[in-house]
């Protein structure tokens, strides 16, 4: 009997161990905001729609294909080149109008992206952040875009 209660307290002591040093691979963080806390994180509504997303100086890509606000991508490009603290708030609306929040900072060298997807009724509900080593500045037609370099 306590042959086998020395294997089974074995067995379980091998699985946590090897349960708890296991690595996750992709870093995905949780809510880590009620939903009262990300409206006041951005300052947006509920019922936050394009005319005041456009008035509030936020870039924004509606569901035409249509670019807000382009010029605050290359400020926020430029301020990163000069080593300047910088926030730059993204606002791509889904065919059914929903808002996907996207967040860049940069702050002390380093870039964190914020991707929002609390309002978008189809969405995964998360608020994911990544941290990426730089961005580029990708430029056509007078048209930015910022390329996430990893």
């Amino acid at each position: 009997m306590k042959s086998k209660l020395y294997i089974c307290t074995t067995i379980i002591l091998i699985l946590s161990l090897t349960c708890s040093c296991t690595k996750k691979v992709e870093k995905e963080s949780k809510n880590i905001y009620t939903e009262d806390q990300i409206i006041d994180k951005y300052n947006i509504s509920i019922d936050y729609d394009l005319k005041n997303a456009e008035k509030d100086g936020f870039v924004i890509y509606n569901n035409d294909n249509k670019i807000i606000n382009n010029n605050k991508i290359k400020e926020f490009y430029e301020n990163t080149i000069s080593n300047k603290d910088a926030t730059l708030t993204i606002i791509r609306y889904t065919i059914e109008g929903d808002p996907i929040i996207i967040e860049y900072v940069y702050k002390d060298g380093k870039f964190i992206v914020y991707e929002d997807t609390t309002r978008d009724k189809y969405g995964t509900g998360k608020i994911i952040s990544r941290e990426i080593k730089s961005i580029e500045l990708d430029e056509e037609n007078n048209v930015y875009t910022i390329i996430e370099k990893y």
